[in-house]
C-alpha cells in the first residue's frame, strides 16, 4: 500500500490514539480528496494544538502517508474511509502493520510478549523517555483495530507505572489539555522523536550523528528545487532530529 523506504529515520507514533481517530475523522470532513501536502494552511484549519500536531506528523510519517516534505500520499484518504468501521479497519490497517511495524517488532510475540518488551523494541527504533510509553499506547491501539492477537496483559500498565494524581491535579490536567485542543496551531511541527538509521562506523566517521546524516540525505538532489514550505518543513525536522541527537543541557524542552 505504502513505501517502505518512508518509514526510515522515524519512531514510533506516540501521540494519543483517540487524537489520531480525531485527525482520521478531520480528513474524512475536510480533507478529501487529500491536498497535495499538509503545510501550514492545512494544519490552521485543524482543531488541533501544536504539540498534538507534532505527534500527529510523526504518525504520519512513520505510517509512510506523508514523506518529510509534507507530501501527502493517496493513502491517507483510504485509511480515514476505513477508521468508520471494525470491519473496514481489519481490511485496510493489517496490511499497514505488517510494512511498519511487523519489522521492529520481528523478535517479540504479541501474544505472549509484556509492555516491557515492546517498549525496549520501541526504544531500539527511536523512541526515547516518556515517549516510549506513549508509543506503545498507540501501537496497542493500532494492532487492536487491524485485528492483530495481543496478550491480555498488554492493555494493563501494572503498578507504579503512572504518577498518582489527585483529583484537583486531574481536572487541571484535564482543563489544560481541552485549551491546548481548542488553541488554534500556529505553526507546523515535526515529531520530537525521529528514529536514527543503525548506526555504523562510516556514518560517524565525520562525527556527526547518523540520525543528523540520515535525514540530510532527504535533501533535494542537484538540479532539484523545493518551495518555501517545503523547506520550512524540512529544518523543522531537521530541528526535531538534532534536539534528539544532541540533546541540550537545560533538558528535553531546552533550545539550542
Amino acid at each position: 500500500m505504502t513505501n517502505g523506504a518512508r518509514t526510515r529515520g522515524h519512531a514510533p507514533p506516540y501521540v494519543s490514539y483517540k487524537s489520531w481517530d480525531t485527525f482520521l475523522a478531520f480528513v474524512r470532513s475536510n480533507l478529501t480528496p487529500a491536498p497535495e501536502q499538509l503545510d501550514t494552511s492545512v494544519w490552521q484549519g485543524s482543531p488541533f494544538s501544536g504539540s498534538t500536531r507534532s505527534g500527529l506528523v510523526g504518525a504520519l510519517l512513520f505510517l509512510g502517508l506523508i514523506d518529510v516534505l509534507g507530501k501527502v500520499s493517496p493513502d491517507l484518504n483510504v485509511i480515514a474511509e476505513a477508521a468508520e468501521t471494525t470491519e473496514d479497519k481489519r481490511r485496510v490497517l493489517p496490511d499497514i502493520y505488517n510494512e511498519r511495524y511487523a519489522p521492529l517488532l520481528v523478535h517479540v510475540d504479541l501474544e505472549r510478549a509484556t509492555r516491557q518488551q515492546i517498549r525496549t523494541a520501541f526504544q531500539s527504533a527511536g523512541s526515547a523517555g516518556e515517549t516510549a510509553e506513549k508509543a506503545v499506547s498507540f501501537f496497542l491501539s493500532f494492532a487492536r483495530d487491524a485485528g492483530i492477537e495481543l496478550h491480555h496483559s498488554l492493555f494493563s500498565r501494572g503498578p507504579g507505572t503512572r504518577p498518582r494524581q489527585t483529583k484537583s491535579s486531574k481536572r487541571k490536567t484535564s482543563d489544560a489539555q481541552s485549551e491546548k485542543i481548542d488553541a488554534i496551531p500556529k505553526r507546523t511541527a515535526m515529531p520530537e522523536n525521529p528514529r536514527p538509521p543503525v548506526e555504523t562506523a562510516s556514518n560517524h566517521a565525520n562525527g556527526v550523528h547518523p540520525a543528523v546524516t540520515g535525514l540530510l540525505q532527504e535533501l533535494p538532489q542537484n538540479g532539484n528545487s523545493w518551495s518555501t514550505e517545503q523547506m520550512n518543513l524540512f529544518m523543522d525536522a531537521l530541528f526535531a532530529t538534532l534536539r534528539v541527537a544532541y540533546p541540550p543541557s537545560d533538558g528535553p524542552g531546552g533550545r539550542l
